[in-house]
């Protein structure tokens, strides 16, 4: 009796503990199906991070070449600017030097002028 007691409760802590290691192996296979959807989610955003940072990458490259761009016509523009400027000058120091020309043929035309009415009244004098 003694041995039939024994048994029984070697066989209820058998039954506890295969019942303990089923709950354990449930549970860790539970564990195991978290980590894994976990993992799977970390994974998915870790693609959506690459795809947004390849996007902003090709978005700044666009926005560099396009202001590259802008830079290169706008120093077109000013080089023209300054070979317009450049120009303007020199026709203006043209202009400044036909104009003094001009003013000291008039100032010798009036002294010449002058000098013949001058001459012509000195000469109705006489």
């Amino acid at each position: 009796e003694a041995l039939e007691a024994e048994l029984a409760r070697a066989d209820k802590l058998m039954t506890e503990t295969v019942e303990r290691a089923d709950n354990l192996q449930t549970s860790m296979e539970k564990e195991l199906n978290e980590e894994r959807n976990i993992k799977k989610e970390l994974e998915q955003r870790i693609s959506e991070l690459h795809k947004a940072f390849e996007t902003l990458s090709d978005d700044m490259e666009f926005e560099q070449t396009q202001s590259a761009d802008k830079l290169q016509n706008m120093t077109e523009c000013l080089d023209q600017a300054n070979m317009q400027l450049r120009l303007t000058r020199e026709r203006e120091t043209e202009l400044v030097g036909r104009l003094s020309k001009a003013e000291q043929d008039e100032a010798r035309i009036a002294k010449e002028l002058e000098a013949l009415i001058q001459q012509l009244a000195d000469a109705n004098e006489q």
